[in-house]
């Protein structure tokens, strides 16, 4: 009885722990997050009424399955209000792209993207894109950032 009991219990747990596993979701952004980096990092932002936003998620969640190169987050800005003193957010999604350490992604190409520098010094710190990205799109800039 006890064994069935226990399998039972594998097996409805199963789905659970895979789910669990899938998770790409931030419960905390911040600078000490960013620079603990060991990888480029792709994280975007968005809100639970964004549809563009909801539509997003499946593609972030595929390319984590299928990634081992780029970390692959999603940040619910209703949850996480902390990451829009970091990040400048006009429209959701919008994407950041992190290299190891936190530091500032350059794509080769600069069109569609915002390019953020400290006035001071010119020193590049953020690049990101607004609006929802396709998983095609997505998987070209995972390409470009391991490279």
């Amino acid at each position: 009885m006890i064994r069935r009991l226990t399998t039972l219990l594998l097996i409805l747990l199963l789905p659970l722990s895979l789910a669990l596993a899938r998770n790409i979701k931030l419960t905390e952004f911040n600078s000490s997050f960013l620079s603990s980096l060991d990888k480029p990092a792709i994280i975007t932002f968005g809100e639970s009424w964004c549809a563009p936003c909801l539509r997003m998620i499946p593609y972030l969640e595929n390319l984590s399955d299928s990634q081992n190169d780029v970390y692959i987050y999603y940040v619910d800005l209703e949850s996480v209000p902390e990451a829009l003193s970091i990040i400048p957010i006009s429209a959701t999604p919008t994407t950041a792209f992190y290299l190891e350490g936190g530091k500032a992604f350059l794509p080769q190409s600069k069109e569609q993207y915002n390019l953020y520098a400290l006035k001071a010094t010119g020193e590049h710190v953020l690049t990101t894109r607004i609006g929802l990205l396709s998983q095609t799109v997505l998987e070209a800039i995972v390409k470009e950032m391991a490279n």
